[in-house]
This record gives structure tokens, C-alpha cells and sequence, in this order.
């Protein structure tokens, strides 16, 4: 019942607003639509002059020579009418008169085309490659149909450089020369001025993690767990981690290339290596040498980065990518070879996304993609927690865990990391900076330290040396072993792939701080 001397009245403000929303999206959608229209009609061209036999050679001269004449001609109100017929049509039955879009071009006087270009099979070839892309929809005819005939031309200065240049030797020189070094980003202090900047390379360090299949169990909600126990069926944990553990190993490359894993996601803690082995893989299938995926395409998206360059889609995020890195993936050539050609698509971070509803959106357009071009492999990689799997699992992607490194890994990675580096002669140098490391990236969270059990998570700098000098002391008068259980007990230090790393770092430390922690004590 209505309250007495209230009168409703409807949110109205809302109403508009979310009309005013959708329009946007539908105008939005429109001027994509008439930008893929375009970019098919020039795709069409392209197609025509590669069944006259044009070497590549001679279609990039092509389209150099004709390029501002071809703006020009697609600026005409005539041209414009009589190409997106798909879009004004009422009727099934309609062509394009190849004729009259001669005539404009004679008109504006543009350079005279060659004698082998064939206007009435390109206007063919666009028609049918606009219908089998599915560019016009009934909902944007009828938008298209309410637009104003200015505004229609307008639509042209959203056309995503739609020339056909497609230099897969640029892109792997440019891709080559941003992952080729190994990101050292979480071994890096605040000040690098005492560091040599010679670089690694991901090549002569990395080593192939082992995986399981699924992912580590967690803890079941009390509903199911009470299922499980009227059934009978119910395990602890301790059990499913059992089990899970007792699952065999694999390295990640042998998972990678097996033929039933074209849909693959990779789970891990942080740290566990993840996106350095999405980069090895992208780098290894840039290499001619590889038999790996040999003759694969490969394609990495940081999902991080697509997020927040607000593109319509994926392969738009690959030409923008092209065109702001110095290379150039056409997008409708992309999308040929896409269908065309074996590819390996690489979603990396997924859990880098942090609103639930946009991770969601992305998680769909991950699984659509993969709808549209069934013949490329599609891999993503995600931390395990928040990852939810529901949606992937339902299309078809199999899951596999990073493992931490076992004793032998640990051991080649020490060693391909040591001798890729020239060590200082003044070893004075060279402690100082590994002090500064430990100091500025102990990460108890990442660790998983339980804050309850340490103060670590509250100490300072000069706190943290002393800790350090003391480990060092006890490192140097009880041994090895003693100082490696006391750091382990006391700290509950879980450091996977760095600890011989650390407990090399804290020998040096040890070594340096020798005299001065006798003169202290």
C-alpha cells in the first residue's frame, strides 16, 4: 500500500539514461559493423590481385600507390551508398554496380587503376565475403536505415587501417627483441646503480616446470560434505591432497603439444613461472629452428594490457598492438589466418583482472573466440586463487598445475643463472646488492607467511639486516643445515624456485657482515 501524502513517482532519470546506454552500444556496434563492411571490400581487392598471381612484393606496392586514393574514393556520398547496399537493402536480391563505382572513380579523377584490376569480381567477392562474415544484422540495418545520410559518411573515419600489410618478419623481430630478456622485475631494488645492466636471456636460463593434471583440491563446502558423508563417499583433505599428489607428473611442454590440448589453461601460485613460460613458448615458436608448433602463428595477450586499451575485440587489440609497436597485423587478414592457418593463442593473467565482472566478460570472449576459430590452439594461464572454472571447464579446456621446482631444477636454473652473468670482481659490490634484494622483496604474502606467527611483515630495513647478519653468524658457526631448518621453522619461508638462491645470497651476506657483526657483539 502507498503511503498516505506520498504520490509515485517513476525513476525516469534511469529509464532515459539506460535507453540513452543503449543506443550508444547500437551506434557503437553500427560503426564497427560499416568498418568491417570496408575493410572486406579492400580485402576483396586484395584476394582479386593474389588470383592474378601478385607477388607479395607487388601488393604492398599496390596498395602504397593507391592507398590516398582509395581514402579519397571511400569519402564519396556515392561510393559510400552504393557499398553498404548490405546495410540499406530491404531485399535479398541486390548487387553492387561496379559500374557506377568506375564512373565516381573516373570522376574524382584518381590515378588510373590497372588494366587486370576487375571492378565486377571484386564487387562479387565483397558481397559474399560481407554475408558470410555476418557483418549486418536486421538490428543494425534498421539503425543504419534511421541515420542520417551525413552521419553515414561519418562512419568512415572509424575505418581501423584497413590496409592489407601483414609483415609476419617485422612482428617477430619486434616480439623477439621485447621478450628475448628474462624479467628480473622481482630481484630488482629500488636502485640499480650498483648493477651491472647486462641483461639475461630467458633462453639460457629457463627450465621446463613439471605440471599435474587439475588443479591442487580445497576445501568443500559443508553442504557437499554432508552429501558426501550420507553417501559414503566423503574424503578428508589430506585424502584428495593425496591423491592428487600421487597423480604423475608431466613437463609443461609435453602437456602443451599434445593434439587433444588445443584448449589448455595453466594454473599456478604466484611466482610459479607462468608468464615466463607463455614468453619462452612465444619466443620458441618465432624460432624457425624449433619443431615445436612448427608452422604455428603465435599470438600472446596480456590480459592486463587488453583491459585497459579498451578495444572491440581481440583481433582489434592485435592491430593496435601492430600499429603502436612498429608492425603491422592487418585485421582482416589476421582473421584469414586465423581460419586459414595453424595459430596459438596465449591469454595470459586472467586472474590479472581484477573485477569479477570484467574477468567474467573477458572469460566469454576467451571461450567465443575459440568457438569462432576451431582450428587454433588456445591456452590461459591464471593464479589458482579466484580462478573459477566453471565457464572453461563447460568448453572443453583442460586444466594443469605448475609444480614448485624439485632439487635437480633448482640446481640447472642456479646454474644458467650464474653463468649468464658476469660476477664483479669487487665482491663487495655484488653483496650489497643481494642485500638490497632480500631487503626490498621480502614478501611475506606472497610467501604465505601467517602475519600471526612472525612480525616480518612489520619490519624495516635496518631490522631486516639484522636479522640477516644473525643467520649469517649461526649460518657460519653451526653449519649449513642447522641454519637452513631454523630459517624454515622460524619463518615458515616457502620460496620454491629461489631458494638456493637465497641461501647462496645469505653465504655472501654472511661473508661481508662477518666482521662486522664480531665488533657488535
Amino acid at each position: 500500500m502507498q503511503a498516505e501524502g506520498v504520490v509515485f513517482r517513476p525513476n525516469t532519470h534511469i529509464v532515459i539514461k539506460n535507453h540513452f546506454d543503449d543506443w550508444k552500444e547500437q551506434k557503437h556496434h553500427l560503426k564497427v559493423a560499416i568498418s568491417n563492411a570496408f575493410e572486406e571490400w579492400i580485402t576483396a581487392i586484395l584476394k582479386n590481385l593474389q588470383a592474378q598471381e601478385y607477388e607479395d612484393s607487388e601488393l604492398q606496392q599496390f596498395f602504397a600507390n593507391y592507398k590516398q586514393d582509395i581514402e579519397i574514393f571511400l569519402k564519396d556520398s556515392d561510393v559510400v551508398n552504393e557499398l553498404l547496399k548490405p546495410f540499406s537493402a530491404t531485399t535479398t536480391e541486390y548487387k553492387i554496380d561496379h559500374k557506377l563505382l568506375m564512373q565516381r572513380w573516373a570522376a574524382l579523377k584518381l590515378r588510373e587503376l590497372p588494366e587486370e584490376f576487375d571492378a565486377a569480381s571484386v564487387s562479387r567477392a565483397y558481397l559474399r565475403r560481407v554475408k558470410k562474415a555476418g557483418i549486418v544484422t536486421s538490428e543494425l540495418r534498421e539503425l543504419f536505415l534511421a541515420q542520417l545520410a551525413q552521419e553515414q559518411t561519418d562512419h568512415l573515419k572509424s575505418i581501423r587501417g584497413v590496409w592489407p600489410d601483414f609483415d609476419l618478419d617485422n612482428y617477430a623481430k619486434r616480439v623477439k627483441t621485447r621478450y628475448k630478456v628474462l624479467d628480473l622485475s622481482a630481484l630488482t631494488p629500488p636502485s640499480r646503480d650498483d648493477v651491472d645492466d647486462g641483461s639475461i636471456l630467458l633462453k639460457d636460463v629457463f627450465v621446463p616446470q613439471m605440471v599435474r593434471a587439475s588443479r591442487p583440491p580445497r576445501e568443500l563446502p559443508k553442504d557437499i560434505v554432508k552429501k558426501l558423508h550420507e553417501k559414503g563417499e566423503f574424503h578428508s583433505d589430506a585424502d584428495l591432497q593425496n591423491r592428487w599428489m600421487q597423480t604423475k607428473p608431466e613437463s609443461v611442454l609435453t602437456v602443451v603439444e599434445k593434439p587433444e590440448h588445443n584448449r589448455l589453461i595453466l594454473l599456478g601460485d604466484p611466482g610459479s613461472g607462468k608468464s615466463t613460460f607463455t614468453r619462452y613458448l612465444l619466443l620458441t615458436l618465432l624460432d624457425e629452428t624449433s619443431d615445436l608448433f612448427a608452422g604455428h602463428l603465435p599470438l600472446l595477450v596480456e590480459l592486463r594490457n587488453y583491459m585497459g586499451e579498451n578495444c572491440d575485440g581481440f583481433l582489434e587489440y592485435f592491430h593496435y598492438l601492430g600499429k603502436t609497436q612498429g608492425y603491422t597485423l592487418n585485421h582482416s587478414e589476421l582473421k584469414e589466418q586465423l581460419k586459414t592457418r595453424p595459430c596459438l593463442i596465449i591469454f595470459d593473467g586472467l586472474d590479472e583482472i581484477f573485477d569479477p565482472r570484467s574477468r567474467e566478460k573477458v572469460t566469454q570472449e576467451i571461450i567465443g573466440f575459440a568457438g569462432e576459430y576451431p582450428k587454433t590452439r588456445i591456452l590461459v594461464t591464471s593464479r589458482i586463487i579466484g580462478y573459477k572454472p566453471e565457464a572453461l571447464e563447460a568448453a572443453d579446456f583442460r586444466e594443469y598445475t605448475f609444480l614448485d621446482f624439485n632439487p635437480k631444477q633448482i640446481k640447472t636454473f642456479a646454474q644458467g643463472w650464474f653463468n649468464s652473468q658476469e660476477l664483479p670482481r669487487e665482491r663487495v659490490k655484488l653483496y650489497e646488492h643481494a642485500t638490497k634484494v632480500l631487503c626490498h622483496h621480502w614478501d611475506v604474502t606472497g610467501h604465505k607467511i601467517p602475519v600471526a606467527e612472525t612480525p616480518a611483515d612489520f619490519m624495516k630495513e635496518d631490522e631486516k639486516l639484522k636479522l640477516l647478519r644473525r643467520i649469517a653468524w649461526r649460518m657460519q658457526t653451526n653449519g649449513l643445515t642447522f641454519c637452513v631448518c631454523m630459517v624454515r621453522s622460524y619463518m615458515g619461508l616457502y620460496i620454491g624456485l629461489f631458494w638456493n638462491i637465497f641461501v647462496l645470497l645469505i653465504l655472501f651476506i654472511g661473508l661481508k657482515n662477518n666482521r662486522r657483526f664480531l665488533l657488535m657483539n
